[in-house]
């Protein structure tokens, strides 16, 4: 039964693997190709623990060299698309970079022709799972070669990419690439050196050491690149510290988010965090908002609570918004008594329909300064 939990588990691992390479590169539009290499690397990882996991429950013996084959591409690639990351990362030359892995790619074809053809294992069939055992010494020790001397040259790459970071974030990105890759070479060694174990369940070592080494690297990038100078970054950051009051809300006329600026504008008042047993908060992208009890919003904030608009003004405004209309409108802050102009402005989705309206509000006083 063991046996059977395991590929289980790894058919798990590969999951996970293929769908968080694919919401990676949906999310992390801005990573540029970084996107595309995570992409790969969720969808190697899926090829090995997938194939390794269909290898072991399989019962038919016949055609186990053919899932074996897909795990084995899947290793294969993933150590190539490794290899080539760190050579764009550290700004090799692109001829010697296509050379170098021009190389490593022939290494690869003949590496999956010799150790991945059909008499190079033995399968045997247990009850509840299948195991095999290399048999090619010649295709073996070829196919080990191929994994040291990537692994190594990975390493020895990836030495070099961090002696030339000078940021702290930098140097302990590439240093948990490093790390991770040391599990490539450790999960190698009970396979090398049989027992027991790694002769009953040949495919769990070398899953999970890949598993481990896709994790470690999709954190590793997801935490790096939030610190990158992308649009969404430098867009946030401008959204807190502009000295403009903005204002995000729907259709309905309903606050979802404010920035300080207009907190301190509008002079909008929150209560406290509450102790555990007091009632609970919602939560928006930006400002708490208290919620009652049952979790709705106890006093939502509206327009309507922070200005003087009418339901007329308010009906004619949402209207316009609703169909993609910019407007401006003059009304006065409810707290203060001043009079402003409220700039709406609507945002589309990716399918181009509406979603949100960006609203400024602009002072008289600063906007008669400025005429």
């Amino acid at each position: 039964m063991l046996g059977l939990y395991l590929n289980l588990l790894i058919s798990s691992f590969a999951a996970i693997a293929l769908v968080s390479g694919v919401s990676f590169f949906i999310q992390e539009k801005d990573s540029g190709y970084i996107r595309y290499y995570i992409l790969f690397f969720g969808i190697t990882t899926f090829l090995i623990c997938q194939g390794y996991a269909l290898t072991g429950l399989n019962p038919c013996l016949e055609y186990g060299f053919i899932l074996r084959l897909i795990a084995l591409y899947g290793i294969d690639a993933f150590l190539l698309l490794e290899f080539a990351f760190i050579l764009l990362e550290i700004k090799t030359k692109s001829t010697l970079r296509m050379v170098l892995i021009g190389f490593f790619t022939l290494f690869l074809i003949f590496d999956l022709v010799i150790f991945g053809r059909p008499g190079v294992v033995s399968f045997t069939r247990y009850e509840y799972h299948t195991a095999f055992e290399t048999i090619g010494r010649r295709s073996r020790i070829f196919h080990y070669t191929y994994i040291t001397a990537i692994t190594v040259s990975l390493i020895s790459l990836a030495s070099k990419w961090l002696n030339s970071k000078k940021a702290k974030r930098d140097k302990h990105f590439v240093l948990e690439i490093i790390i991770a890759n040391f599990f490539i070479l450790f999960s190698a060694i009970p396979d090398i050196f049989k027992n027991a174990f790694t002769f009953k369940y040949p495919t769990f070592g070398y899953s999970v050491a890949f598993a481990f080494v896709y994790f470690s690297l999709w954190l590793s990038t997801r935490q790096h690149i939030s610190f990158s100078p992308t649009i969404k970054h430098v867009s946030e950051e401008i959204f807190y510290s502009i000295d403009v009051p903005i204002l995000i809300f729907d259709f309905e006329g309903k606050i979802n988010l404010y920035n300080p600026c207009a907190k301190e504008k509008i002079q909008i008042e929150e209560e406290k965090t509450p102790a555990a047993g007091e009632k609970n908060w919602q939560h928006t992208t930006g400002y708490q908002i208290p919620a009652g009890k049952n979790g709705t919003i106890s006093s939502p904030l509206t327009l309507r609570s922070l200005f003087t608009l009418t339901d007329v003004e308010m009906l004619h405004l949402l209207s316009k918004m609703k169909n993609g209309n910019d407007e401006i409108i003059r009304t006065k802050i409810k707290s203060s008594g001043e009079e402003c102009r409220l700039s709406c402005t609507v945002t589309y989705d990716n399918i181009d329909e509406p979603y949100c309206i960006i609203g400024r509000i602009i002072s008289l006083d600063v906007e008669n300064k400025a005429e």
